[in-house]
Formats: C-alpha cells, structure tokens, sequence
C-alpha cells in the first residue's frame, strides 16, 4: 500500500462531451492525470481502478434515459475495494431536482453543463483542486513505449553515451546507461548537452544527475535543467523552458493513452482466450 500513496490521483472522463475532450490535453499541462474512456470500455474501467489508491470518475446525464445505467454504475464504482473512488457528473439543465437528487443521495458530484461551459478549464480546474486530485505526486510520470533513448554529449568524448529512457514527467526522467559508463555520471552534475528522442520527437535539454539506483547501478535519475551564459560562465536553471514543457506534454498525453489502451486490450485478449 505505500507504494500506491505516492501515485497521483488518476481522473476518467467516460465518454466525454466536446467541450471536455478539448481541456483534457490542457488538464494534462497542469499535471491532472487525465484520461478520456469510451462508453463501451465502462466495465473494463471497473477492473483496473484498484491498481490505483485514489480515482476520480466523470460521466454525463444527457437525459433521463441514461438515469437508470448510471445509478447502477454508481453503485459498483461504490463497491469497489481498498480503493477510494470520487464521482462526478456533468448534467444538463434538462435533468429535474427529482433526479438529481438520487445522485446527490449516492455522493455524487454534480456539474451543470450550462455552468461549464461558461468556463470550462476554470470550472474543471476548480472541481479537480477541490477534490485534491493531484494527490501526493506534482508531476504526471508515465512509463514509456517503444523507442525511447537519451542521447548524452560528454565532454572528452567523441560519441554520445546513449541510454534507455524508462519513465517520464515535465519535470525528470529515468534512463538505463550501460554499466561502464557510470563514472562519467556523479551525482549533482550538470550535462549540458542531451537530446532526447521519444518516439521520434527530439528534445534538446540539459539535465542534471540526481542520483542512480542503488539496487541497479544502470538505472539513472535525470533532472531537466535550462542552461545560460552569465557573467562568462555556464549557469543552470532546474526548470525546463516552455516548449520543451509543450512536447514533453504531448509525449506524456499519448503514453497515457497507450497505457489505457494497453490494459484495456490485454482484458479483450484474456477474455477471448477464455472463449
């Protein structure tokens, strides 16, 4: 269980409205973990929520025919094990007191569409912040897929030390570097020049060594750093400048799609194995 209380909150949004799916990108930037679920991937969500200690689940009442699926719907998320579920629901003006008051009754949050589409990143943002679901975590981490290397330009050496990037935020990454390069890291250390390369996207940075893995003397904890000349000497800011935050962003946006993805595909191909 301790493992679990440093992840962030994890935020679903079951087949969203328009107006949503545009600011889940933008919830992305300010570092809410936010996925997007189709309908038909509802009970599948179910399964994979106690991998997670905190969720935070969104879904539409759009009109009374869909009263009956989502009441029940809440009552399985309640169901739900060793794992703390939050529930909102955006409603439009349509929906009476009457019905409203059967969410209310369950501890549902409810969200009018009218008032969201005033402001929608504010309204969002504010729901979210009120339901603390950023968790313990600042920043988004996302496992990586496919290929994706750091490039490192060392001083002294010709060729650059290529490592493995593992996983990933806007903020640090870890990176698997072949053993007989370890003494050309130390820990607190500058590198000015890396290039990234996740998926084909490049990112040029500069980073510094946080530390390594005690367990796995590959394994390599890099910080993004922003470099400067000042007063004729290189001087490191411990922040990454915007547009690297921008692609970093948008890398992060398709692992977590990916991610879902992933897990909901291995639930099909288990299912269908068992037919």
């Amino acid at each position: 269980m301790e493992k679990n209380q440093v992840k962030t909150v994890k935020i679903y949004f079951i087949d969203p409205i328009e107006i949503i799916s545009v600011v889940i990108n933008a919830l992305i930037e300010l570092e809410f973990e936010s996925y997007s679920v189709s309908k038909e991937d509802t009970e599948k969500l179910l399964t994979i929520l106690p991998d997670n200690i905190r969720n935070v689940i969104f879904f539409c009442i759009n009109s009374k025919r869909d009263i009956d699926y989502w009441l029940a719907y809440v009552e399985k998320l309640q169901k739900i094990a060793n794992t703390h579920n939050i529930i909102g629901a955006f409603v439009s003006d349509n929906i009476g007191n009457d019905i409203r008051n059967q969410f209310l009754t369950n501890s549902v949050a409810l969200i009018n569409i009218s008032e969201l589409k005033k402001d929608t990143l504010g309204v969002l943002k504010k729901i979210l912040m009120f339901f603390e679901a950023k968790g313990k975590r600042a920043f988004i981490r996302v496992k990586t897929f496919g290929e994706n290397q750091a490039y490192f330009y060392m001083k002294g050496k010709e060729e650059p030390i290529i490592g493995k990037v593992l996983n990933i935020s806007a903020f640090a990454f870890l990176c698997e570097i072949q053993e007989i390069y370890k003494d050309f890291f130390d820990i607190n250390m500058y590198v000015d020049e890396v290039v990234l390369v996740l998926r084909g996207m490049r990112i040029k940075c500069s980073v510094k060594v946080m530390g390594f893995n005690k367990d796995h003397n590959q394994l390599f904890i890099f910080k993004f750093c922003q470099s400067k000349f000042e007063n004729d000497k290189m001087v490191y800011i411990e922040s990454n400048n915007p547009e690297n935050n921008r692609k970093l962003h948008e890398y992060i946006r398709k692992c977590l799609k990916m991610e879902l993805t992933e897990k909901f595909e291995a639930m099909d191909e288990e299912e269908n194995g068992k037919k």
